[in-house]
């Protein structure tokens, strides 16, 4: 009983990290629960899955210890709680991923019909320095990539074909 008690607060304590943290990812906030070196998607997808890693081991163990805790009330409460943070869980990364995707459909296309390289204009010669006009937008996008498979997660084939030249951007 007191493992099944322990395991209910510390259910309950995922649960609020999880609610408290979800605001401020979706937020973009610095105060984030995300890596410093991860891009804001992957990054929030590796801490909601860090958090179910968290609770699933435990449930998984009490799924073998004996059948007639199993019958007893508390266990049905924790598999209920297990269960809806699990749920919360797969709902927060498939919305993320969604979102992603959809960005991804809508800005590459536009971002490399840029030209690679400008003229930067100034008023006293009518030829300025040469520029990189590489955007930030798909930056963003083959950090994110890279992280993603990282993941292994699904990616759209125009982000797997734009991060399949990731060299050659980089040059």
């Amino acid at each position: 009983m007191t493992l099944l008690e322990l395991y209910k607060v510390d259910l309950k304590t995922v649960s609020n990290i999880f609610h408290e943290g979800r605001l401020l990812v979706e937020q973009v906030d610095e105060r984030a629960p995300i890596g410093l070196n991860m891009p804001p998607i992957a990054g929030a997808l590796n801490w909601t899955r860090g958090l179910l890693e968290r609770v699933k081991e435990p449930f998984e163990k009490l799924d073998t210890v004996s059948a007639s805790i199993k019958e007893r009330e508390e266990y049905k409460d924790i598999c209920k709680l297990y269960s809806s943070l699990k749920r919360n869980l797969q709902e927060f990364e498939d919305n993320k991923i969604k979102q992603w995707v959809e960005g991804v459909s809508e800005n590459t296309a536009e971002q490399l019909e840029k030209y690679l390289l400008i003229r930067e204009e100034t008023p006293l010669a009518a030829e300025g320095f040469v520029q990189v006009n590489f955007d930030p937008i798909l930056k963003a996008l083959l950090r994110e990539v890279k992280y993603l498979q990282l993941l292994d997660l699904d990616i759209p084939d125009t982000a797997e074909a734009l991060y399949t030249k990731v060299n050659v951007y980089r040059k």
